[in-house]
């Protein structure tokens, strides 16, 4: 990003940003919605690795308490909202789910490359009744 204290240009400087993305604090109650799930964050993330952010989601089904593997759901982008991630449920049945970031994330990051910290943070859907 390029800061400038001027009109005509002549105090410009270039700003780098490393700042990480972080989850919103308004995940902390899911709602499924068929079987989607959206987590929201901080700022718009890097499209290009949408499909592998799945590798850096814990996703445990609160019937069997038992980790999903990410084979059984995908990730992506919400269209016209680059800051959230869609999750999709690949098994049709009625459960809920706890989400959080792996300990040492690797894909989700922001558009300038700052991977998201793990922060232990828990959330909670709600369940998934029908489809």
């Amino acid at each position: 990003m390029r800061q400038c204290d001027s009109g005509d240009g002549s105090l410009c400087r270039t700003v780098k940003d490393k700042v990480s993305p972080h989850l919103k604090d308004d995940n902390y109650n899911l709602t499924i919605y068929r079987n989607t799930i959206e987590l929201t964050f901080s700022e718009p993330l890097e499209s290009k690795v949408e499909t592998l952010f799945a590798n850096d989601l814990i996703i445990t089904s609160e019937s069997t308490r038992k980790p999903l593997s990410p084979s059984e759901y995908e990730t992506k982008l919400k269209m016209g909202n680059p800051d959230t991630i869609v999750i999709t449920i690949k098994t049709r049945r009625a459960d809920s789910y706890s989400i959080m970031l792996a300990s040492e994330p690797k894909y989700i990051m922001d558009k300038s490359g700052n991977i998201i910290e793990s922060s232990g943070q828990v959330f909670y859907t709600n369940t998934i009744t029908s489809y």
